[in-house]
């Protein structure tokens, strides 16, 4: 396997969690519209509900964020040390 098959799989994979990162914060606009009508209904229930995904997916995308940092990283490291003069 040579070097830019490397960065190809690397870039690959970075755009993979970018597109789950961008899913994810959709999502939580999906459910901060639907606390918003639970708001406006007075269902407590509802809007604890949409409080608690949203604290899941706010923790997904932190995980997703780690992720793009690592493969950022990888990313730069083959970079580094891919290049020989």
């Amino acid at each position: 396997m040579y070097s830019g098959e490397l960065e190809v799989q690397s870039k690959r994979k970075t755009t993979a969690i970018l597109q789950k990162e961008t899913n994810k914060i959709l999502n939580l606009y999906r459910e901060l519209a639907i606390m918003m009508d639970a708001i406006i209904q007075d269902k407590k229930d509802g809007i604890r509900e949409s409080s608690d995904k949203m604290s899941v997916i706010e923790n997904d995308i932190i995980m997703l964020r780690k992720q793009i940092t690592r493969e950022v990283i990888a990313i730069g490291s083959l970079m580094t040390y891919g290049k020989t003069f």
